[in-house]
């Protein structure tokens, strides 16, 4: 059982150099363009169905479209597998290509390629070694029908390979005897003349004229699992008898197939697998995507890994922030920042809290965030910020509710790591212990000029008597014709530099 551990990537399309490491459940979020899919197309290169060779690579796949980069893609393996005749354990793959010139060996545990025990020859990947690392990517596309061809190259094919080497020999040696006997009845036999017979009665007699030898044309089926590679899934609806054929059903059911597969693959032949999508939420409406996104992470719990690219808040989860990958492109290169360095930390309290606020993890796909105590706060800040011209749409800014002050923190440090531009409006709360280590907390995550003090708090800074609530917040900020708090152009000050 082989899951990835890492992916190293050199020269490849928009990548000039980078290293990431993978737990059970990963999303990859970031903009458009920013290299999402080539981290996904470099894991298909190494472990999908066509071979890794310089012919699957083209001018466009070279970091500037320069011959010259050399390629390398390394993937490393969780738990190491014993490769055949005794070539010892394996800890990963690497592919590399220049030019017409490529190489696809496997590597010891220190990263190096691996060696036969004694010699000096190098241990080249076979398709044995990775059938140990089974994978399945679904692309932007969703061609389904790649999905359930029944080749050695797909998981549907070895599934049904698996099945066909289980049937005991006597129920083959029955199998054919039946097949055979129904063809002879049914089809070759149907009447005098039939095109079959003829055809049989021709060839004789050349053949004998010929050769002397006789000729019979006989069914040539001689393995059920050949049958069974004719086996093919298809859609039907309630009681309607009509069935359809993958290829006629929307994306979003191809995407449920290719994951069901994936997951049956896993049971029946008892090895991990390693389910790669490009954005799940592809032609699925929000409550359908949220129960996507919970099968997935069910699944990742259950023996798969998986990794997916998406800009959905309903595919992401701030609350497994180990999950959690944001690609950018800096200096016209990929980056990757991950939030997996935190998993060791300490940072667990706040998980179920965080886990229902949808808004939070809406932020992990703005540039700047706001982090504010309640809803209430959130409402101020967001007219406010319409008050002093400042659009967050726009700009790309979110403003969240981080339903408590005390839950704060952990948010920002995971937005922290990711590398995404954090601001924190707190209330000021004068006499509070409580309050003000957690402040003091905040500030040293955020660094103080980037957090924001309601002094004394939301109300007193708006002159207001009795604490607000959702919904007289909702009124009174729908109404407020005064002038903005200072410290609101200061955020807009810090927003726009």
């Amino acid at each position: 059982m082989a899951l990835v551990s890492s992916i190293s990537i050199e020269n490849f399309r928009s990548v000039k150099s980078l290293d990431m490491k993978f737990h059970r459940l990963n999303a990859l979020i970031g903009p458009n363009n920013a290299g999402k899919s080539n981290v996904m197309r470099a894991l298909e290169i190494v472990l999908g169905e066509s071979w890794p060779s310089n012919r699957i690579i083209n001018d466009n796949d070279y970091l500037d479209r320069d011959r010259a980069n050399r390629i390398k893609i390394q993937v490393r393996f969780v738990t190491p597998f014993s490769g055949p005749r005794n070539s010892g354990q394996i800890f990963g793959f690497r592919f590399e290509c220049q030019d017409d010139d490529s190489s696809f060996v496997a590597l010891d545990s220190a990263g190096n390629p691996l060696k036969y025990p004694g010699s000096s020859t190098i241990v080249k990947v076979s398709q044995e070694m990775r059938d140990e690392v089974p994978l399945i990517f679904v692309d932007i596309d969703r061609q389904s029908s790649q999905q359930v061809r029944a080749t050695q190259w797909t998981l549907y094919g070895k599934i049904l390979k698996f099945l066909g080497s289980r049937i005991p020999e006597d129920k083959k040696e029955q199998f054919l005897k039946t097949v055979i006997n129904a063809f002879n009845s049914e089809i070759f036999n149907t009447s005098p003349g039939s095109d079959l017979k003829y055809l049989e009665e021709q060839l004789e007699n050349s053949i004998k004229d010929y050769t002397g030898f006789d000729l019979t044309l006989e069914l040539s089926t001689l393995d059920p699992v050949e049958a069974i590679k004719n086996v093919r899934p298809y859609f039907r609806e309630g009681i309607n008898p009509s069935r359809y054929d993958p290829e006629e059903m929307g994306a979003g059911t191809q995407s449920a197939l290719s994951v069901s597969i994936a997951k049956a693959y896993s049971e029946i032949v008892r090895k991990s697998v390693i389910l790669a999508i490009e954005e799940p939420e592809l032609h699925f409406h929000p409550q359908a995507c949220k129960n996507f996104y919970n099968n997935l992470m069910q699944l990742s719990e259950n023996g798969l890994q998986i990794i997916y690219t998406t800009h959905s808040p309903y595919f992401v989860d701030i609350s497994k922030f180990e999950s959690l990958h944001l690609i950018r492109k800096r200096n016209s290169s990929t980056t990757i920042e991950s939030a997996l360095t935190l998993l060791n930390s300490g940072i667990q309290q706040n998980r179920i809290v965080a886990k229902f606020n949808e808004g939070v993890n809406q932020s992990l796909f703005a540039d700047r965030v706001v982090l504010v105590e309640g809803p209430d706060d959130e409402i101020a800040c967001r007219a406010m910020l319409e008050r002093v011209s400042f659009d967050i749409y726009k700009n790309n800014v979110s403003v969240v509710s981080c339903g408590g002050l005390q839950n704060i923190p952990s948010i920002a440090r995971i937005l922290q790591v990711l590398k995404i531009d954090t601001y924190a409006f707190v209330d000021e709360d004068p006499g509070n212990s409580k309050t003000a280590t957690i402040v003091a907390g905040i500030k040293s995550i955020l660094g103080s000029d980037s957090v924001f003090i309601q002094a004394p708090d939301l109300e007193g800074l708006f002159q207001k008597q009795g604490k607000f609530n959702q919904a007289s917040a909702l009124a009174f900020f729908n109404s407020f014709q005064g002038n903005p708090p200072k410290i609101y152009s200061d955020l807009k000050s810090k927003l726009t530099t």
